[in-house]
């Protein structure tokens, strides 16, 4: 089985930054559509689940992810773990947006999309070989 190239920097900056904008274009469509009544969806408990996910996710990504694709000599292995990196970060980001537009604190949506740069232009950065 052969293995896909891959892509060039350009390219990963394209996606990175992508996936990095989706929660931001979220979070502003949230903070002007949001709706003024009380819901009755439990924003308390999903904003816990919040937190949880969010210190599961990022110790895996920091504590696994991280050093296997450190160590790794394969460019193709690199890449793809920072896929998964950015793309598990974009989903905690949009949970987080998610809560917000649903009549919960804003600050889930600030934690996941300042966690989701950090671990993308930070911890998971494009490597160029």
């Amino acid at each position: 089985m052969t293995q896909s190239p891959v892509p060039p920097p350009a390219i990963q900056q394209i996606i990175r930054v992508a996936l990095v904008s989706s929660p931001l274009l979220f979070a502003l469509l949230a903070f002007f559509v949001k709706p003024e009544a009380e819901s009755d969806v439990p924003t308390g408990a999903l904003t816990y689940a919040f937190l949880g996910l969010f210190l599961a996710v990022t110790g895996v990504l920091l504590l696994v992810i991280k050093p296997r694709r450190d160590t790794s000599e394969n460019a193709q292995q690199r890449w793809v773990m920072n896929l998964v990196a950015w793309a598990a970060g974009e989903g905690l980001a949009l949970f987080g947006v998610l809560i917000f537009f649903l009549g919960g604190p804003a600050y889930p949506a600030i934690i996941g999309i300042v966690a989701m740069a950090i671990l993308a232009f930070g911890f998971f950065t494009i490597t160029l070989d």
